[in-house]
């Protein structure tokens, strides 16, 4: 789309490196949907490595504020 950054398309290329395949609907909105065959316990350990790839990001733009 128009408005996806190629930051935008590293960030849902690298969560799909991670088995977690997740749309980019806007600029600001995400769209993901499980199979039928997809376990709770799949969508736990999705959920987990999504907050633990946004925790690393922003804890990155924080660290880039305050470099020198």
């Amino acid at each position: 789309p128009w408005w996806m950054t190629s930051q935008d398309k590293h960030r849902i290329d690298r969560l799909r490196d991670h088995g977690i395949w997740i749309s980019a609907v806007s600029d600001v909105r995400m769209r993901a949907v499980a199979h039928l065959d997809v376990s709770r316990d799949d969508v736990t350990k999705a959920a987990d490595k999504l907050a633990e790839s946004l925790v690393a990001e922003l804890a990155g733009l924080v660290h880039g504020m305050f470099k020198p």
